[in-house]
Protein backbone atom coordinates (compact mmCIF):
# COMPACT_ATOMS: atom_id res chain seq x y z
CA UNK A 1 0.00 0.00 0.00
CA UNK A 2 2.72 2.30 0.67
CA UNK A 3 4.17 2.06 -2.92
CA UNK A 4 1.07 2.72 -4.44
CA UNK A 5 1.10 6.23 -2.30
CA UNK A 6 4.02 7.11 -2.99
CA UNK A 7 3.73 6.24 -6.81
CA UNK A 8 0.72 8.57 -6.86
CA UNK A 9 2.07 11.21 -5.12
CA UNK A 10 5.17 11.11 -7.60
CA UNK A 11 2.52 10.81 -10.30
CA UNK A 12 0.63 14.20 -9.15
CA UNK A 13 3.65 15.90 -8.43
CA UNK A 14 4.77 14.92 -12.56
CA UNK A 15 0.89 15.78 -13.74
CA UNK A 16 1.60 19.12 -11.43
CA UNK A 17 4.81 20.06 -13.21
CA UNK A 18 3.41 19.08 -16.66
CA UNK A 19 0.97 21.47 -16.17
CA UNK A 20 2.78 24.25 -14.92
CA UNK A 21 5.16 23.85 -18.17
CA UNK A 22 2.29 23.85 -20.51
CA UNK A 23 0.61 26.87 -18.65
CA UNK A 24 4.40 28.42 -18.51
CA UNK A 25 4.68 27.93 -22.39
CA UNK A 26 1.27 29.45 -23.29
CA UNK A 27 2.59 32.95 -21.16
CA UNK A 28 5.77 32.81 -23.11
CA UNK A 29 4.27 32.61 -26.13
CA UNK A 30 1.89 35.29 -25.48
CA UNK A 31 3.76 37.38 -24.03
CA UNK A 32 6.38 37.38 -26.60
CA UNK A 33 4.06 37.10 -29.75
CA UNK A 34 5.12 34.09 -30.83
CA UNK A 35 3.51 33.08 -34.08
CA UNK A 36 2.49 29.68 -35.40
CA UNK A 37 3.92 27.54 -36.33
CA UNK A 38 5.07 26.70 -32.45
CA UNK A 39 8.49 25.23 -32.03
CA UNK A 40 8.70 21.29 -30.83
CA UNK A 41 9.72 21.45 -27.49
CA UNK A 42 11.52 18.04 -25.15
CA UNK A 43 12.02 18.63 -21.36
CA UNK A 44 15.17 15.86 -20.77
CA UNK A 45 15.33 14.01 -18.15
CA UNK A 46 18.83 12.85 -18.68
CA UNK A 47 21.15 13.72 -15.79
CA UNK A 48 24.12 13.94 -17.92
CA UNK A 49 22.06 16.42 -20.28
CA UNK A 50 24.14 19.64 -18.99
CA UNK A 51 27.67 18.02 -18.98
CA UNK A 52 27.10 16.31 -22.44
CA UNK A 53 25.92 19.42 -23.61
CA UNK A 54 27.49 22.21 -21.73
CA UNK A 55 23.99 23.76 -21.37
CA UNK A 56 21.18 23.64 -19.83
CA UNK A 57 19.05 24.29 -22.98
CA UNK A 58 18.96 24.38 -26.97
CA UNK A 59 17.11 25.37 -29.69
CA UNK A 60 17.68 23.88 -32.98
CA UNK A 61 17.36 26.57 -35.12
CA UNK A 62 17.11 23.80 -37.84
CA UNK A 63 14.73 21.46 -36.70
CA UNK A 64 12.68 23.92 -34.57
CA UNK A 65 13.08 21.91 -31.75
CA UNK A 66 14.22 23.37 -28.22
CA UNK A 67 15.20 20.52 -25.62
CA UNK A 68 15.42 21.63 -22.15
CA UNK A 69 16.95 19.62 -19.35
CA UNK A 70 14.83 19.04 -16.60
CA UNK A 71 16.93 16.42 -14.09
CA UNK A 72 17.70 18.10 -10.52
CA UNK A 73 17.03 21.52 -11.22
CA UNK A 74 14.45 23.65 -9.34
CA UNK A 75 11.66 24.09 -11.36
CA UNK A 76 12.11 28.04 -11.78
CA UNK A 77 15.29 27.33 -13.37
CA UNK A 78 14.07 25.22 -16.01
CA UNK A 79 11.60 27.30 -16.81
CA UNK A 80 13.92 30.03 -17.36
CA UNK A 81 15.90 28.02 -19.42
CA UNK A 82 13.07 27.32 -21.64
CA UNK A 83 11.93 31.23 -21.69
CA UNK A 84 15.44 31.48 -23.16
CA UNK A 85 14.96 29.21 -25.69
CA UNK A 86 11.68 30.43 -26.95
CA UNK A 87 13.18 33.99 -26.96
CA UNK A 88 15.56 32.69 -29.16
CA UNK A 89 12.97 31.22 -31.57
CA UNK A 90 11.04 34.38 -31.70
CA UNK A 91 14.49 35.92 -33.12
CA UNK A 92 14.29 33.10 -35.36
CA UNK A 93 10.60 34.10 -36.88
CA UNK A 94 11.92 37.35 -36.58
CA UNK A 95 14.85 37.03 -39.15
CA UNK A 96 17.50 38.10 -36.51
CA UNK A 97 19.18 35.01 -36.19
CA UNK A 98 22.06 34.41 -38.15
CA UNK A 99 20.95 30.88 -39.57
CA UNK A 100 24.40 29.88 -40.95
CA UNK A 101 25.95 30.73 -38.04
CA UNK A 102 24.34 29.71 -34.60
CA UNK A 103 27.44 29.96 -33.04
CA UNK A 104 27.89 33.63 -33.67
CA UNK A 105 24.50 34.50 -32.48
CA UNK A 106 24.67 32.32 -29.68
CA UNK A 107 28.23 33.92 -28.68
CA UNK A 108 28.57 34.93 -25.16
CA UNK A 109 27.73 38.58 -24.89
CA UNK A 110 26.39 38.45 -28.34
CA UNK A 111 23.16 41.08 -28.27
CA UNK A 112 20.81 38.01 -29.42
CA UNK A 113 22.31 36.26 -26.34
CA UNK A 114 21.77 38.94 -23.90
CA UNK A 115 18.74 39.74 -25.34
CA UNK A 116 17.50 36.37 -24.98
CA UNK A 117 18.93 36.39 -21.01
CA UNK A 118 17.08 39.83 -19.89
CA UNK A 119 13.53 38.78 -21.75
CA UNK A 120 13.43 35.15 -20.00
CA UNK A 121 14.94 36.84 -16.92
CA UNK A 122 11.74 39.27 -16.86
CA UNK A 123 9.31 36.38 -18.06
CA UNK A 124 10.49 34.43 -14.88
CA UNK A 125 9.98 36.95 -12.44
CA UNK A 126 6.42 38.00 -13.99
CA UNK A 127 4.68 34.73 -14.24
CA UNK A 128 6.81 33.57 -10.89
CA UNK A 129 4.53 36.67 -9.23
CA UNK A 130 1.61 35.08 -10.70
CA UNK A 131 2.74 31.46 -9.50
CA UNK A 132 4.73 31.69 -6.35
CA UNK A 133 4.80 27.50 -6.30
CA UNK A 134 7.79 27.45 -9.46
CA UNK A 135 10.29 28.42 -6.39
CA UNK A 136 9.70 25.56 -4.06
Amino acid sequence: MKDLLLFKEFHEKQTSKDAIVNDFVKFVIDGIGIAKPYPKISLNNDTDFGAKNRSFGQFNVGSDEIMVAMANRNLADALRTLAHELVHYKQKQEGRLELNNADKSGADGSSIENEANAVAGVILRKYGKLNPDIYQ
